[in-house]
């Protein structure tokens, strides 16, 4: 028998490809089927609004992945460290980008403001939107009900995640089906409750979707699967190749569960399709289990050539604040009068100009912001003997989307001759060193992070 864990190309370390490459693509990917929300409803990038049935309203499946991913990486890169330090650090890490992000909602919060809007965006403010289960309504800017729901899992995981540390392989494996029930018979009750109200559920269904009640379970998800999976055994016989199989597969099968799924007949079953991932559940729980092995084709497609690894680098750092900020982008853009006719062209533009205007605002604004946060919540040490030196401190991952491995290099201290020739001739605030000046030095990990992502 061997671990599952063994059968990833690098076995010692903890960070996964595949999951940073699907964060990116489906970040960008969002933006463009938000517009379908916004202004362009009848010009959808989903596959499924444009077959020749009705499907139940695919497209919000996959967001249970990427809260999969998120409590998996909180459990892989867990230290057993104090609340309040591992609040610090995740505070450090989400809070300033969605700080800039919810002053970009407040203008567009003036240009088309009404009392509930104001209501929900105090909640807002306080992160709290997530909670508010007339979010679909009364939101400004509707993602931001992702980094409330995670942010109050982070509040909860400590504990949590010490807990985890202490099941077997049978306890782990039952709190994930215990977990899984409950999210599932909570979607169910409140759908009951839905289908009652004004509109029924084909208006009210996607409440479940965004309320963080219903969606706070699957980060807790996450960090169990990880455990799970790393004291789980398989046959020594099974090889790498058989991961990548299984894993293309199951890729292939969910994407076809996300798009090609007709309607019921029955509103109460649609919705728990949709919006309760009744059937893409499981599925999505196995593929991120078999992807956490970093072999599958998706990795490999994209790492084709060097270019490709830093495009999708640069897209996963660029993605949080993409993510935080497209929604009141593409509202103030259309208020004034920028892009405001449901086509092609119109909705191609606002994702464009959003991508554009998220990656200035990423640069200029959340990028200095951060450091100077940082610097408030985490003050520097005092600086080491000059003539001992101090090596430099790297925080070292591929960019911010939702991770909780993401950073780029930040800090560099009191670094002395030998130090400066193991950064190849010296390092800047900044800068970004290359793998193999990475490999030549015993780094840690920084305090606060300045890649962000929920």
């Amino acid at each position: 028998m061997a671990f599952l864990a063994s059968l990833r190309p690098d076995a010692t370390s903890k960070a996964v490809v595949s999951f940073d490459r699907t964060k990116a693509f489906y970040i960008f990917s969002l933006v463009a089927f938000h517009q379908g929300f916004l202004k362009a409803p009848r010009h959808s990038v989903q596959i499924s609004q444009h077959l020749a049935y009705e499907t139940v309203d695919h497209g919000v499946e996959m967001m249970m992945g990427m809260s999969l991913i998120s409590g998996w990486l909180s459990s892989s890169t867990w230290k057993n460290i104090s609340w309040k330090e591992h609040m610090t650090k995740k505070v450090a890490r989400l809070i300033p980008a969605y700080i800039v992000a919810v002053a970009i909602t407040g203008i567009s919060l003036m240009m088309r403001g009404t009392w509930v809007r104001v209501f929900h965006f105090a909640l807002d403010c306080v992160t709290l939107g997530g909670w508010n289960p007339y979010l679909i309504w009364w939101s400004c800017n509707r993602p931001l009900w992702f980094i409330s729901t995670l942010l109050t899992y982070h509040y909860l995981s400590p504990p949590f995640l010490r807990w985890t540390r202490r099941r077997s392989v049978v306890e782990l494996a039952a709190s994930l089906l215990l977990l899984y029930l409950t999210r599932l018979a909570l979607a169910c009750s409140v759908l009951v409750f839905l289908a009652g109200m004004p509109g029924g559920l084909q208006e009210n269904a996607r409440v479940i979707h965004v309320w963080s009640p219903t969606q706070i379970w699957i980060p807790f998800m996450g960090a169990i699967l990880e455990q799970l999976v790393a004291n789980l055994q398989v046959p020594s016989s099974t090889k790498r190749w058989h991961v990548w199989l299984a894993s293309d597969l199951l890729l292939l099968i969910l994407i076809a569960f996300t798009l090609f799924v007709p309607q019921t007949g029955t509103p109460l079953a649609d919705a728990l399709i949709a919006y309760a991932n009744l059937i893409t559940g499981p599925l999505l729980l196995a593929l991120v289990a078999l992807m956490s092995c970093d072999s599958n084709s998706f990795r490999k497609l994209t790492s084709i050539t060097e270019g490709s690894c830093r495009l999708f680098s640069n897209m996963l750092k660029l993605s949080y604040t993409l993510y935080l900020t497209h929604w009141p982008i593409a509202e103030i853009l259309h208020d004034a009068g920028f892009f405001d006719e449901d086509s092609w062209d119109c909705m191609l533009g606002t994702t464009l100009v959003s991508i554009l205007l998220a990656l200035c605002c990423d640069t200029i604004v959340v990028e200095p912001f951060t450091k100077f946060f940082c610097s408030l919540v985490s003050p520097k040490r005092p600086p080491a003997d000059p003539e001992k030196g101090t090596i430099a401190k790297i925080g070292k991952a591929d960019g911010g989307a939702p991770s909780d491995t993401a950073g780029v290099v930040l800090e560099v201290e009191c670094v002395s001759p030998k130090s400066t020739d193991a950064l190849q001739g010296g390092a800047s605030f900044c800068s970004t060193p290359t793998s193999s000046s990475l490999q030549s030095l015993p780094f840690s990990f920084m305090t606060c992070f300045s890649a962000r992502n929920p």
